[in-house]
C-alpha cells in the first residue's frame, strides 16, 4: 500500500498535468440557430408558430453587434470537431484549428433564400462565420438559396452543411430511405461546392442512435440537434447540441 502511495506520488510530481487534467474546465461552445432573417410580412404574422422562426434584420445585426461587443468569435463546425474530438482524426482533416477564447457558432436551418440576402451580407461585414444548413434538394426553388448562392458564401469563408435532400424526419424514415437521405445530399452538395461537406443537422431535431450511426458512416464529423444546450468535449459529437434564436432573445441568457 505505502509503495502505491509512493508511486502515485511520484506520478503527480512528475507529471502534473495528468492529475489536473480530469479537474480542468470543459471548453464551453454555444451554437445558436437561426431559420429567417428578414421581414416576416403581415400574412407570415398572423401565423404564430411560423412568423418564430423569422428574426428581422435589425434584431439580427444587433445580436451579431452583442457577440462581438462582449469578445465572442463566430467559428465554424470544422474548428468545434477538432477541438472536441481531435484523437478521431478530425484535427488532420480540416487542419490544426485553435478555438478563441469566447467561441460561438452562429447556424441557419433550411437555406431560405432570406439568410443569403440579409444574414450573409452582414456576416461578410463584420468579418464573421456563418454555418448554413441547405436542402440541395429544394435549390433554386422559390424562397430558397441557390447552387451559385451556395458557392459565393461557401468561397467567402461560410460553412455549408447538410440538412438531408428535402428535410424528411430521418427517424422515421425506413433505413434504405434514411441513408440515402443523408449520402445523396452529402454527394449533392459536394458537386455544387467542389469541396468536402462534413457537417449535418437533422431535420426537425429529429434523431435516434441509428440516425447517428448512418451519419457517421456517410463521412460526416458532426450531426446538431435542437437540445437546448451549450456543447462541450463531452457531448457526443452526432449529437451536438444548439440553442433557437429568435426576435426578442436575451442573449446574455444564453452565452456563458
Amino acid at each position: 500500500m505505502r509503495a502505491h502511495l509512493s508511486l502515485l506520488g511520484f506520478l503527480f510530481l512528475a507529471f502534473p498535468w495528468a492529475a489536473q487534467a480530469d479537474h480542468a474546465p470543459s471548453v464551453r461552445v454555444p451554437i445558436l440557430t437561426y431559420h429567417h432573417v428578414g421581414d416576416c410580412g403581415e400574412e407570415c404574422m398572423k401565423h404564430p408558430k411560423a412568423a418564430s422562426l423569422w428574426v428581422s434584420t435589425k434584431a439580427f445585426n444587433r445580436q451579431m453587434q452583442w457577440i462581438a461587443d462582449r469578445g465572442y468569435t463566430t467559428v465554424t463546425m470544422d474548428a468545434v470537431s477538432a477541438l472536441f474530438h481531435p484523437q478521431t482524426g478530425t484535427a488532420s482533416l480540416v487542419g490544426n484549428f485553435k478555438l478563441p477564447a469566447k467561441p460561438v457558432v452562429v447556424t441557419f436551418d433550411d437555406g431560405y433564400s432570406d439568410t443569403y440576402d440579409n444574414a450573409f451580407p452582414l456576416l461578410l461585414s463584420r468579418k464573421q462565420k456563418g454555418v448554413f444548413y441547405v436542402l440541395p434538394g429544394f435549390a433554386g426553388q422559390p424562397g430558397y438559396i441557390t447552387a451559385d448562392q451556395m458557392r459565393k458564401m461557401s468561397g467567402s469563408g461560410m460553412d455549408i452543411g447538410s440538412h438531408t435532400v428535402d428535410h424528411k424526419p430521418l427517424r422515421r424514415l425506413g433505413p434504405l430511405t434514411r441513408v440515402w437521405e443523408l449520402t445523396e445530399s452529402r454527394r449533392m452538395l459536394e458537386e455544387i461546392l467542389g469541396k468536402p461537406v462534413r457537417h449535418v443537422c437533422y431535420p426537425y431535431g429529429d434523431y435516434n442512435r441509428f440516425v447517428e450511426m448512418d451519419a457517421q458512416e456517410a463521412g460526416y464529423l458532426t450531426g446538431t440537434t435542437t437540445q437546448r444546450r451549450v456543447a462541450t468535449k463531452e457531448w457526443d459529437s452526432f449529437a451536438l447540441p444548439r440553442i433557437s434564436v429568435r426576435e426578442r432573445t436575451d442573449l446574455r441568457r444564453i452565452l456563458p
